[in-house]
């Protein structure tokens, strides 16, 4: 368990006016302005990573707890602004973490979720290093074996909003809001879930009870029609993004769309691009090679089915070569099938 005190090494006030970009005099206009720009550049959704997205939150919650200051005033040590935090966040982090873990049932979640999904899913519940020296936290997620359907929950708690109801270290009770950020995908397309922030009472309902977080309404709609709204709308960038990540199993890396480490056995690269606002994509490199004829696919069905079996291939190819021959006839297949279209 990483310490509060590490925190302050690792997240200044002069680091978090790097990460957002702003002076030391900024004022509140300007600095949600710069949190909104570094928000909305490296969310997940828009090809950004949670562990950056996670980092401009810190950044944020430090300048807003601070406030501007003069250049002059800058330099404070970073103790001074959190030395009355310090003893009590260090014995209580692993207590917070206990609490939520235990009251996170996820048996019950299970139960729930496999009451109308036709294939059974299971469970994976860990602590999230992800979550940095600023929070504490947890993560839960529910699959089947092919991952046709997968949700994710993130538990966290930032532990400078953790206080006391009495003011010392050695009785009352403690009192935090628990945030939450769910991811779901369900049969090629990101299904919607807001993330939302809770005051955790000392019964903990929110983690005894997945109906708190996923509606009976919106989960029958999803397993019943593919989505939470009830109506499949046609595939935009969200849906790829949600797919490539959770169904093949690949990463993004800015507008990148990579399977494996280049240099490292087998490898598949493609790429997002607009002209003229229209999306496309090309896959232009397998295990170091071009791939030929250059093709565009536009964000459809097609594409996230193509994706699908340049996963499959990824998982099951006997060698690496027999991969790049498979990726090749994958792409030759839906390029033909795109061109009767």
């Amino acid at each position: 368990m990483y310490s509060f005190k590490s925190f302050l090494t690792e997240m200044s006030f002069n680091d978090a006016l790097k990460t957002l970009d702003v002076k030391s005099n900024f004022t509140s206009s300007e600095l949600k302005t710069a949190y909104k720009k570094s928000a909305l550049k490296n969310h997940p959704d828009k090809g950004g990573s949670e562990e950056e997205m996670k980092k401009v939150n810190d950044a944020y919650d430090t300048l807003k707890k601070m406030g501007g200051r003069s250049d002059a005033s800058s330099g404070l040590k970073k103790t001074d602004h959190f030395a009355k935090y310090n003893d009590w966040a260090k014995i209580f982090s692993p207590v917070i973490l206990s609490q939520i873990l235990s009251n996170f049932k996820s048996d019950v979640w299970l139960k729930y979720f496999n009451s109308y999904s036709e294939k059974p899913l299971k469970v994976e519940v860990k602590e999230d290093s992800q979550y940095g020296n600023s929070y504490v936290g947890f993560t839960a997620e529910f699959f089947d074996d092919g991952r046709d359907t997968f949700f994710k929950f993130h538990f966290s708690v930032y532990l400078l909003n953790v206080y006391k109801k009495e003011n010392t270290l050695g009785g009352g009770d403690l009192s935090y809001p628990l945030s939450v950020w769910m991811e779901g995908y369900h049969n090629g397309r990101k299904q919607k879930f807001k993330q939302v922030e809770y005051t955790a009472t000392s019964d903990h309902k929110i983690l005894k009870d997945p109906t708190v977080l996923v509606p009976t309404a919106k989960i029958k709609k999803m397993f019943a029609t593919g989505s939470t709204t009830g109506k499949v709308k046609p595939v935009k960038k969200a849906d790829v993004i949600s797919h490539w990540k959770n169904k093949v199993g690949g990463d993004i890396i800015k507008d990148n769309f990579v399977l494996g480490n280049y240099g490292k056995g087998r490898y598949l690269r493609g790429y997002r691009f607009t002209i003229m606002k229209m999306p496309g994509y090309i896959f232009s490199n397998v295990n170091g090679a071009s791939i030929s004829p250059t093709t565009t696919f536009p964000e459809s069905q097609l594409l996230i089915d193509m994706m699908t079996e340049f996963g499959d291939s990824f998982k099951n190819a006997k060698s690496d070569a027999d991969f790049a021959k498979e990726v090749n006839a994958i792409h030759k297949k839906y390029k033909e099938q795109m061109d009767k279209k």
